[in-house]
């Protein structure tokens, strides 16, 4: 399915985009970050270095200490924050202190319990497609039926099970997920019309399940035309034909907008947002 567009945006950044555009600008060509981790950046954490763990051991099942792979790039992840002047909230303190033994607990466990079966072929694990947003697909797979798709990980640090159900719900036909099929199916020449979610709960009680989501031709083809007018925008903001506006919405589902400070406190003066974002660079290192 042909995209017209020259530029292709990542699904991380076209999301970033349609929350608002202005806290994107900032993120993406200025660099900014917030300045103050907090438990759900540790819980991002968790997921990196799982992600980065499982890769490395699908690559090489051999390896004899895939946890301690995970908990080696937890404290690369956390040794990195702290370089580039990160600060944690006195929140996640505990969190950051438990998060090596942590994710290497949670690799060994998910090793032992595999779900993937053993008649999916696995191809590219951490696959990226530079002719498509630099798109990172988790795992490329083809199915017993030789029908092409795409796996994603999905770890959550804490997730009670009457909550399970509208998770896995929240995951179907999710912008994220439209590209990489979209995506894988570009690079292979051949459409994906299914992607599968292996959702990881680490607490309170552990489970790795697989949730399978099917996508409809036609809903493909109306992503697409919706992606095509979105990074068509993105690339004219780019291109100084628009100015990067702010939606005003200053409270996400998660809490307050990471860059409200940067608007409210800050307008946007550099000087000022130091005492509360750092920099990690721009334009040319966004993904």
């Amino acid at each position: 399915m042909y995209c017209s567009v020259t530029m292709i945006y990542s699904p991380t950044q076209t999301i970033a985009f349609m929350d608002c555009p202005a806290s994107w600008w900032l993120r993406y060509h200025e660099g900014w970050v917030p300045r103050m981790l907090t438990k759900a950046d540790i819980a991002k954490m968790l997921g990196s270095s799982f992600h980065k763990a499982i890769a490395h051991w699908r690559a090489d099942p051999a390896t004899s200490t895939p946890d301690n792979f995970a908990a080696n790039y937890a404290r690369e992840a956390l040794a990195k924050a702290i370089v580039a002047g990160h600060c944690f909230h006195r929140d996640a303190e505990s969190p950051k202190d438990a998060l090596p033994d942590r994710v290497a607990n949670l690799v060994a466990r998910f090793i032992k319990e595999d779900p993937i079966p053993p008649d999916w072929r696995l191809g590219n694990a951490e696959l990226i497609l530079p002719n498509h947003g630099n798109a990172i697909v988790d795992q490329a797979v083809s199915l017993p039926t030789d029908q092409p798709t795409v796996l994603d990980y999905k770890v959550k640090d804490k997730l009670e099970a009457r909550y399970y159900d509208k998770t896995v719900a929240e995951y179907a036909h999710t912008w994220q997920m439209m590209h990489y099929a979209w995506a894988y199916g570009e690079h292979i020449g051949q459409p994906v019309t299914q992607y599968w979610i292996c959702l990881v709960v680490a607490s309170p009680t552990f489970s790795a399940k697989l949730h399978q989501y099917y996508i409809d031709p036609e809903l493909m083809e109306l992503w697409v035309q919706s992606a095509q007018a979105v990074w068509r925008l993105m690339a004219d903001i780019e291109a100084g034909a628009y100015y990067p506006w702010h939606n005003f919405h200053w409270h996400t589902r998660w809490g307050r907008e990471p860059y409200a400070d940067a608007f409210l406190r800050h307008r946007l003066h550099d000087h000022l947002l130091e005492a509360d974002y750092v920099k990690i660079g721009g334009r040319d290192g966004a993904t």
